[in-house]
């Protein structure tokens, strides 16, 4: 298991993107969400992370970036990312290479993006909640996607002093990351889902 360690520091080069701009290529469109608006950029990792059993090269830099709908207001996006709506277009996995300049189109952006890093959990620690390779811990019930593979879990909490004004965005909830069992790695556009769960 590997744990995802959110740090209230500049993005550096051999991190991953938490809030801030997302460098999507320029072919690519800015998700957007149920409501018609742009979906917020919560995350960016690497691929390999995800995927530490493929060969290196195959993934030399491929990015996997999590955009999902937030309303700082209401909170209404903490329903619009169920599980009971398996199809939502509110929590969207998109893979890409990152060669884009940054971009931030949710009006809640933050002006610079904070780091993640990825560290090796401690054995036997109970307690990690923002984790990839291994299985996935539900809040509720399992969540059974057909053609679908569990990558990533985020642990609300585990952002938030990273988060300075959008603390809160996954209040004490849990976000899972699913990709396509058969997705191509040579083609960028959207390849997963973003469900939520408190």
């Amino acid at each position: 298991m590997k744990e995802l360690i959110f740090e209230d520091i500049p993005q550096r080069i051999d991190g991953g993107y938490l809030d801030g701009p997302c460098k999507l290529p320029s072919h690519l469109e800015w998700p957007i969400g149920s409501n018609s608006l742009p979906l917020f950029h919560l995350i960016s990792v690497p691929l390999l992370w995800l995927s530490p059993n493929q060969s290196k090269s195959s993934l030399q830099n491929k990015w996997i970036s999590i955009f999902i709908s937030y309303d700082k207001s209401e909170y209404t996006h903490y329903g619009k990312m169920s599980s009971d709506e398996p199809e939502h277009s509110d929590g969207v996995v998109i893979l890409h290479e990152m060669t884009g300049s940054e971009r931030s189109m949710h009006p809640n952006q933050a002006l610079i993006s904070k780091n993640v890093k990825l560290i090796s959990a401690k054995e036997g620690d109970d307690n990690v909640a923002s984790y990839v390779d291994s299985a996935p811990t539900w809040v509720q019930d399992p969540i059974n996607l057909i053609g679908y593979k569990w990558v990533l879990s985020v642990y609300g909490p585990d952002m938030d002093a990273s988060l300075g004004e959008n603390r809160g965005i996954l209040s004490d909830g849990v976000g899972y990351a699913f990709l396509k069992s058969n997705f191509d790695v040579n083609h960028s556009g959207p390849v997963g889902k973003f469900f939520f769960r408190m």
